[in-house]
């Protein structure tokens, strides 16, 4: 047995793009402005690591590859950047707890579903604002026979 355990890795890659707006999976550069791809894109620590940084999701955002490697360990963009990442936070967590709500909400219209006409089926299956629930929306038209 060791004397020390090892600290586990830290994934802050995943926390950054978990915690970053994406449209469709394409990300927004914070420095260039420019969209790509996930696999284009790295978490650039806002403060470095190399500095005292840490890996908590207010500290990372996401830039392309050519605006992370030029900016290496250098903080004059710090202090905008920081301000903000705290904006894109509190605009990430709005949008989780709408979301959250909207989820809810289709589970409660999920388990009455037999209360809905054929019409209101057919018009819930065609909006994509019930894609969650799209299936079993699906099954009861299929029950029925609609």
């Amino acid at each position: 047995m060791p004397l020390f355990k090892k600290k586990p890795p830290s994934n802050y890659r995943q926390t950054a793009i978990d915690t970053t707006d994406s449209d469709h999976g394409w990300y927004l550069c914070s420095h260039c402005g420019k969209k790509y791809r996930k696999k284009d894109m790295d978490a650039d620590h806002i403060f470095p690591k190399s500095r005292g940084g840490s890996n908590n999701p207010g500290n990372l955002q996401m830039l392309c590859k050519h605006c992370n490697r030029s900016k290496g360990n250098d903080v004059n963009r710090s202090a905008g950047d920081l301000v903000s990442r705290q904006i894109d936070l509190i605009q990430y967590e709005t949008y989780k707890r709408n979301h959250k709500k909207v989820l809810e909400g289709c589970e409660i219209i999920a388990k009455n579903l037999k209360n809905y006409s054929d019409a209101d089926l057919r018009k819930m299956y065609n909006d994509n604002a019930f894609s969650s629930i799209r299936s079993k929306i699906k099954n009861e038209m299929n029950r029925r026979g609609i």
